[in-house]
């Protein structure tokens, strides 16, 4: 009978070659996972700025609508000119939200 010969030390460097590969890829791995996480929370703070603005938005639209409906409700001097603004904060705000979007993507 032949004793078969078993070569110890190419299975510890192909065992140590494979840990290293492996220990590289779970370095990528995790470097994945930390700028999914970054770009997760940069678009919902994005998220948040614009579900605030969205609120503003909607709030100035119901109070606007209640002066249309109410004409029984005197104006104070110098209403017209918050009235001539409101869509120039509309797009500036919503200017605004879309940088912000497109910066949080870029980074």
């Amino acid at each position: 009978m032949q004793e078969e010969h078993i070569d110890w030390e190419a299975m510890i460097k192909a065992a140590s070659n494979q840990a290293k590969q492996a220990a590289r890829n779970s370095e990528r791995t995790l470097g994945g996972v930390a700028e999914v996480l970054r770009t997760q929370r940069s678009q919902a703070e994005a998220l948040s700025a614009l579900r605030k603005t969205q609120t503003e938005l909607q709030d100035l639209l119901s109070d606007r609508s209640k002066e249309k409906h109410n004409p029984s409700v005197t104006l104070p001097h110098g209403t017209i000119a918050i009235r001539r603004r409101w869509p120039i904060v509309l797009l500036a705000s919503a200017v605004g939200a879309s940088v912000a979007l497109l910066v949080s993507g870029i980074t």
